[in-house]
Parts: structure tokens; C-alpha cells; sequence
């Protein structure tokens, strides 16, 4: 049975299947039992969010910017919360101006669904977005003629 259409230009859209079934099935079976903890269910939602184009840099801020591993600035930040199989998740990006802040989240949300349920085996029930600004890529420098 495939999913109905995912609309995701409603911030508060429920993103379960249409009959509430959850896509976790393939976590359970009767050899074992999978269990995949909520950092890296929103590594995942992070690394997808970043996947979208018209997404920013998230510059780090307080203790993260000190313990940084990498030299690059976060795309998208985000936090999870994985219950039976289904997830909440709360996502952190900026937007690239001068793109739609609407469409680009309606993007977000419908490929980070896909991505969860396709890399995790978990339903997005939803996703909360924060824009906190809207950022500009840097231009190219301009060779002077002299």
C-alpha cells in the first residue's frame, strides 16, 4: 500500500500514513528487535534537510562553535524524538535569499520524510521548521583591472 500525498505547506501537518499504520515494521522481527536512538535519527533529518537546495549555513553558537569537529558551518540542525516507530522532529535551517521561505520548507519537510523513512524505517508525524534568518551566498570575487 503506498502513502498518500505528503502536503507539506502546513507547518502542522500530521505526516503518518493515511491509515496510522507505521513504517517501523521492518524494525521489529522475530530475530530481533532494531533500535535507532534519537541523535542519529536527527543526524539524519539534518543531513536531508541540507539536501534541499535553498538551504543556508547554521553558524554555530556558544559551547558548539568551541567544540566543533569540522571547520564548516551546519546546514540544518536538528533534534528527534522517536517514539514506536514513528518521530518528531524539530529542525534548525537557514534559507537562502532571495528564495520562497514557504517553498523551500514544503521541501524540507516533504524530503526529510522520505529520507527517514527510507534511511530509518520510521514515520515523520512532524516536522517543526525555525527560519532564523534568511542568508546570501557570497559572491565571487571580481578580478581588478589595473
Amino acid at each position: 500500500m503506498s502513502s498518500p500525498p505528503v502536503s507539506a505547506t502546513d507547518p502542522t501537518v500530521d505526516l503518518t500514513t493515511g491509515d496510522g499504520a507505521s513504517s517501523a515494521a521492518g524494525l521489529v522481527t522475530d530475530r530481533g528487535e532494531t533500535i535507532i536512538p534519537d541523535s542519529v535519527v536527527a543526524k539524519v533529518a539534518g543531513r536531508a534537510a541540507a539536501e534541499v537546495d535553498g538551504v543556508g549555513a547554521v553558524a554555530d553558537t556558544g559551547l558548539g562553535r568551541l567544540l566543533a569537529r569540522s571547520s564548516s558551518p551546519a546546514t540544518a540542525r536538528a533534534t528527534a524524538v522517536v517514539d514506536r516507530g514513528s518521530v518528531t522532529l524539530d529542525i534548525t535551517l537557514n534559507i537562502v535569499y532571495p528564495r520562497p521561505v514557504a517553498t523551500v520548507t514544503a521541501e524540507v519537510r516533504a524530503h526529510v520524510t522520505h529520507r527517514v523513512t527510507e534511511l530509518c524505517g520510521m514515520t515523520a508525524r512532524r516536522i517543526d521548521i525555525t527560519v532564523p534568518e534568511l542568508v546570501t551566498l557570497p559572491r565571487p570575487a571580481r578580478s581588478r583591472v589595473e
